[in-house]
């Protein structure tokens, strides 16, 4: 009867450290995950930032930006994918140039 009650217990104990393990894990997903995101903060925002500093007209700031990721992801697997905004940047540029 004793044996029966101890392992009853330790198997209830087992389910119940499965459980906190799993959360455990969980969590420590979701804090990576978190910090890949705050790593790339500047990269997953460089978009937006490009087409709002465009059209306030702040062009150095846009060079800058983009000089920033190139210099920071050109050596790595990260693509930067704002060509569309520098596209559209340079053709802002050659308009107001044609006067």
């Amino acid at each position: 009867m004793l044996y029966f009650h101890i392992s009853e217990s330790m198997l209830e104990a087992d389910k119940l450290f499965d459980e906190v393990l799993a959360r455990r894990d969980r969590a420590d997903a979701t804090r990576n995950a978190l910090g890949v995101l705050q790593r790339f903060k500047f990269l997953f925002s460089l978009p937006v930032s490009i087409e709002r500093n465009i059209r306030k007209g702040d062009y150095d700031v846009v060079i800058n930006d983009y000089a920033r990721a190139k210099n920071l992801f050109s050596n790595t697997d990260v693509a930067v994918s704002v060509s569309f905004f520098i596209l559209f940047f340079k053709r802002s540029l050659c308009d107001s140039l044609e006067i």
